[in-house]
């Protein structure tokens, strides 16, 4: 008994298959809904709800999906719309690890007041690739980018203060009798 192999049902088949794979949505460095999916980042094009359509970063890259959200944090099933689905570049999984670890830091910096080193020390264990450690960021660019960071948190009124003008003793009476 032999089974002839039909191309046509073969090819109906595999097309008909969904594969659900997740993408996770993280902010962007101006604040803005990234999708992260299989190493390749997408940014938001279209937003009719229930329907979020993604583009890939890149220029010149056209490859388009769309999800169900874009809340960022969550993760989603994403669609692909293109007849593209393949990259014109190569995907940088490194970059992932990164930008995450980085707004980990951002956010740390923002809610507390602890020196950057104690900030930094945090997060050195999350680093484990020897190719993530060749390409992080040194100590003293996490150093500024704290610093820089923790000054742009502050409230206003702290960020005009110039310092404590010390008085001399003369200085102190003449104001304390006029108020």
């Amino acid at each position: 008994m032999s089974e002839t192999f039909d191309v046509e049902n073969l090819a109906s088949s595999l097309n008909s298959i969904n594969l659900s794979l997740f993408g996770k949505i993280t902010q962007s460095q101006k604040g803005f809904p990234k999708l992260y999916f299989q190493n390749y980042y997408y940014r938001l094009i279209s937003a009719n709800v229930p329907k979020y359509t993604w583009r890939c970063v890149k220029n010149y890259c056209n490859v388009r999906c769309s999800t169900n959200g874009n809340k960022i944090g969550d993760e989603y099933v994403v669609n692909f719309e293109s007849q593209s689905t393949e990259h014109n570049h190569p995907s940088d999984p490194i970059k992932f690890v990164q930008l995450e670890r980085r707004s980990k830091i951002e956010l740390k910096a923002s809610m507390c007041d602890e020196p950057p080193r104690k900030i930094i020390s945090e997060f050195v264990n999350e680093i484990t690739d020897e190719e993530e450690i060749a390409n992080s960021a040194s100590h003293n660019a996490d150093r500024l980018f704290i610093s820089r960071k923790k000054k742009e948190s502050k409230p206003e009124y702290l960020k005009n203060m110039k310092g404590l003008k010390l008085l001399e003793d003369g200085d102190f009476l003449p104001m304390a009798l006029s108020t």
